[in-house]
């Protein structure tokens, strides 16, 4: 008998000095198998902040496909996607379902008669935590881009219905245009107080003012901003 190739035989003594209580199992010494190369997660998979397209800045399209094992809802969007007839069948069940149950004219009413101030609770409770940055807007609208560009020249953005700032403040975060200047309008007056106290927020390329672009007055403090001519 050697070493730990074979222990069929051996025998195991209880500690009270009885004889034979079992004999031990067979023993083989296994040799340690090489460890296995670590799977490459792809970057439009991956949620490792080094390693993730999710994260790049500005976004990219283009690379979430979207499988037959895959998790639908890992992503807020797939790309390249082709509905089939019957989910088509499916979203048109849906459309009618809501048809045949459309708002009160109760609801209607108090909802379109100040729907400032239901945005104002809403970002009230919310502030900045509620939507993401669209660090996307530069890839699907080209001009978003140019305009940011060192030699672009004087150009003046006007975003209406601003909410707390998530496409104007990632617009100047990739500006490098000396002369861009952003205006940002909101009816909601929280949305208007959130975008002023953000960090990102600069009055040398950003002026953010409470307006119903539906009015007919111009934003009350726009005489302020530092790009407006007298």
């Amino acid at each position: 008998m050697t070493g730990l190739d074979t222990a069929s035989s051996a025998m195991e003594v209880c500690p009270n000095g009885d004889d034979l209580v079992s004999p031990t199992q067979d023993l083989t010494l296994e040799e340690e198998s090489p460890k296995s190369a670590p799977v490459e997660v792809p970057a439009h998979r991956s949620h490792d902040p080094d390693n993730n397209k999710k994260r790049s800045d500005p976004f990219q399209f283009g690379s979430r496909y979207l499988g037959t094992q895959d998790d639908v809802f890992e992503f807020n969007a797939w790309d390249h996607v082709e509905t089939d007839d019957a989910y088509k069948e499916y979203a048109q069940t849906q459309y009618e379902r809501q048809r045949q149950a459309p708002a009160s004219d109760f609801d209607k009413m108090r909802f379109n008669a100040d729907p400032a101030k239901w945005w104002n609770n809403f970002y009230k409770n919310n502030a900045a935590n509620f939507f993401k940055d669209r660090k996307w807007l530069q890839q699907e609208f080209p001009i978003l881009s140019d305009v940011t560009h060192a030699d672009a020249g004087p150009q003046v953005v006007l975003e209406v219905g601003a909410g707390a700032g998530n496409t104007a403040f990632p617009l100047i975060a990739q500006n490098q245009n000396p002369h861009l200047k952003v205006h940002a309008c909101d009816y909601s007056k929280k949305a208007v107080e959130v975008m002023r106290s953000q960090e990102a927020y600069n009055t040398e390329v950003m002026q953010a003012d409470v307006w119903d672009v539906t009015g007919d007055e111009l934003p009350r403090d726009s005489a302020r901003a530092p790009w407006t001519s007298s």
